[in-house]
């Protein structure tokens, strides 16, 4: 799964402690949290992000 600016901002916010220092452990931390369903929480946490969440 490839991993998008907003993704990696959701990353950033929601799972600090998995950031690493690359777009590879990012990526990867999405991954491992979510598995197969990784592509749906990523569309899922996009869509409450930009619905103005707080």
């Amino acid at each position: 799964m490839p991993i998008d600016t907003w993704t990696r901002r959701l990353v950033e916010r929601y799972f600090p402690d998995n950031m690493g220092d690359s777009y590879e452990t990012a990526a990867a931390a999405f991954r491992d949290r979510f598995g197969k369903y990784a592509r749906y929480a990523q569309t899922c946490l996009y869509h409450y992000e930009r619905s103005g969440a707080e």
